[in-house]
């Protein structure tokens, strides 16, 4: 039985790929760092350039298309609240947005392939890292109400705490706010599948020079009873669970005091071996809020989306909708089944394993998880 760690470094998410399942990581790869601290350096004006946090560039007019650089920035925030395990210790540029309306926010940076950056998004309620409402690799959504709001564009550090610092290209608009809670996007999904099974509207493409799967959502199809996740209200000692049923009445009990929804929990802990070495671990690296967790959903996507993405379920049969965390687990590997759900999603929708639900990203990224009203289509 293997201790937990919850501030195990992001260097986890790189050897997955070359690592074979469960082997003992070498005493290099087992390093492990402290919580990275969320702060803002004083606004000391010899050290306040113009596009830091304590000097933001002001975008008076939306849509705006600007450009960048980190490599000449300063380093004011190293982690962020809505992604605290990430390290940000690069230079940042910081814009501050004057939102009119009630609004969908839409951000993206360019993404020149080789050229060695990592840059990342994050929306903020006020230029101080702790206010984070959402973050994005390239791009980022979030229905706004009228409002000051501050975008940081900043550069992650690689395992040998170089920053991956570069220029980029910050596209900003602002679109109609959605006129459902319930709306959905229309995404081509990348799977990490070997063919298209016929039951799903799918299809593969060779545009890269190699056959890709990709699934239309919102989709149709079988979704699959998810077991549970080790959360960061869990408490064994330090230690993972020892077998599929080690402390999960606790786990239970914990995630209905949290959410407040009331049934009884069945499921056990996700097997050891599966994505990860332990039980209730997953693919999921660090211990999942315990919030999203209760209400996780999985796919077998090639690009897992960043952790927390809010995505709507339905029940075609009797209408009943609830919004899911996503980006935390990736499976099931099977190409019959649209993803995977936790019970507590099935219960509320009144399905059981393999039934079939319809799953779609959410436009409002802002939405709380959990059961939702969706009018009927």
């Amino acid at each position: 039985m293997r201790r937990v760690d919850p501030h195990i470094t992001l260097i986890a998410l790189a050897l997955a790929a070359t690592t074979p399942a469960c082997q003992e990581p070498s005493e290099a790869l087992a390093l492990t760092s402290p919580p990275l601290k969320v702060f803002v350096r004083p606004a000391d004006i010899d050290t306040c350039p113009t596009g830091s946090a304590c000097r933001p560039l002001s975008l008076d007019a939306l849509p705006a298309s600007v450009e960048g650089d980190t490599r000449r920035s300063i380093s004011a925030m190293n982690a962020y609240s809505c992604a605290p395990h990430v390290d940000q210790s690069g230079g940042e540029v910081v814009y501050r947005i004057n939102v009119p309306r009630k609004a969908l926010l839409k951000a993206s940076i360019d993404d020149a392939f080789g050229d060695k950056a990592d840059l990342d998004l994050h929306l903020l309620q006020a230029p101080d890292p702790g206010t984070c409402l959402t973050r994005g690799d390239l791009a980022l959504r979030w229905v706004v109400q009228p409002g000051t709001y501050f975008l940081s564009v900043d550069t992650t550090v690689d395992s040998a705490r170089r920053a991956l610092s570069g220029p980029f290209k910050l596209s900003i608009t602002l679109d109609e706010a959605p006129a459902s809670d319930c709306a959905v996007q229309q995404v081509d999904l990348r799977m990490n599948w070997s063919s298209c099974d016929a039951g799903l509207d799918c299809f593969v493409s060779h545009e890269k020079g190699k056959a890709e799967v990709f699934l239309r959502t919102p989709a149709r199809g079988p979704m699959v009873l998810e077991a549970h996740l080790m959360t960061d209200q869990d408490d064994l000692n330090g230690y993972w669970p020892s077998n599929g049923r080690h402390g999960i009445q606790t786990h239970h009990a914990l995630s209905e005091a949290a959410t407040g929804y009331v049934m009884q929990r069945k499921q056990p802990w996700a097997p050891a071996g599966e994505g990860g070495c332990e039980f209730g671990q997953g693919s999921a690296v660090h211990a999942v809020p315990v919030l999203a967790e209760a209400w996780y959903v999985t796919m077998h996507w090639r690009d897992r989306p960043a952790q927390g993405t809010r995505m709507i379920i339905t029940n075609p049969a009797n209408g009943r909708a609830v919004v899911a965390a996503g980006g935390y687990e990736t499976g099931p590997a099977s190409n019959t089944a649209v993803g995977g759900a936790s019970e507590e999603i099935h219960h509320h929708l009144g399905t059981t394993h393999r039934d079939p639900l319809i799953i779609g990203f959410a436009v409002d990224q802002s939405l709380p998880y959990g059961p939702i009203d969706c009018p009927q289509r």
